[in-house]
């Protein structure tokens, strides 16, 4: 691990980067269930409050970056994980998703534990990367993360636009050390087992593989629904039990 000096900040007038919340935790977990857009009325169904609450939480989260609709109103990311295309393409089970960041690519692969693939472009050169997981761990081929900064996040009004862009993996620690030090953005270069490590202990928590997220698993093996079919609310599964444990390290907010 190795620091990145800089003194750069986001514009934003509030800090888009917090605790995970029930709003962001239910629709991560429907879209992967799924694999298609979350309409607001599942999402109210869920979550067991009316439309109108509903409507009002997603709002909020969209103007801080951290959720997006399409053009039917209908929820297609929630906190980096995103059934239309973005920076970072999972390739899990039967599936293709999409995430806004290096953070939840690599967290998301590794709590769910089934292996994969994760494709995504150097942003210091645009090279092809590709992140081969066996189980919960990617293979070590020498890449980097630039994990931003706690004062760098705190000062971000968007996940999306401002915050996730710098969350990145790298084809070695010197392209991220040259990329974060050329925009003044300070954070850490990890490599990228461990900065996988960290992300885990975030999305073990907002995925609930032991409970509400049991059935995430099995369902990922199937094909996306159609449109219209969305389950977002399944009666219990059968626990999954990770088989590496979480380590003792505070999880990245989003």
């Amino acid at each position: 691990m190795t620091a990145t000096q800089g003194s750069a900040s986001c514009s934003g007038p509030a800090p888009a980067v917090g605790p995970p919340e029930e709003v962001l935790d239910v629709a991560c977990r429907a879209l992967l269930r799924t694999g298609a857009p979350l309409p607001l009325e599942a999402l109210a169904t869920a979550m067991g409050t009316g439309l109108a609450d509903a409507e009002r939480e997603v709002a909020t989260q969209e103007s801080r970056g951290r959720m997006t609709r399409d053009g039917d109103g209908r929820i297609v990311a929630s906190a980096g994980i995103s059934v239309v295309p973005s920076d970072y393409e999972l390739r899990v089970g039967a599936r293709v998703m999409w995430a806004w960041c290096a953070n939840t690519a690599f967290g998301v692969m590794s709590a769910l534990a089934m292996g994969g693939e994760v494709v995504s472009h150097c942003p210091a050169g645009g090279a092809l990367l590709r992140t081969v997981f066996d189980g919960p761990l990617p293979r070590e081929e020498g890449r980097a993360v630039h994990w931003p900064s706690d004062s760098f996040r705190q000062s971000c009004g968007s996940l999306a636009q401002e915050y996730c862009p710098t969350f990145a993996l790298f084809e070695n620690a010197q392209a991220a050390h040259a990329w974060a030090g050329a925009k003044g953005i300070p954070g850490e270069v990890l490599p990228v087992r461990e900065a996988t490590e960290r992300a885990r202990v975030r999305w073990r928590k907002s995925l609930d593989l032991d409970g509400e997220g049991a059935d995430l698993p099995r369902l990922l093996t199937a094909p996306p629904r159609r449109p219209g079919a969305v389950d977002v609310n399944p009666a219990p599964a059968s626990p999954v039990v990770s088989p590496v444990a979480s380590p003792a390290a505070s999880p990245t907010e989003e």
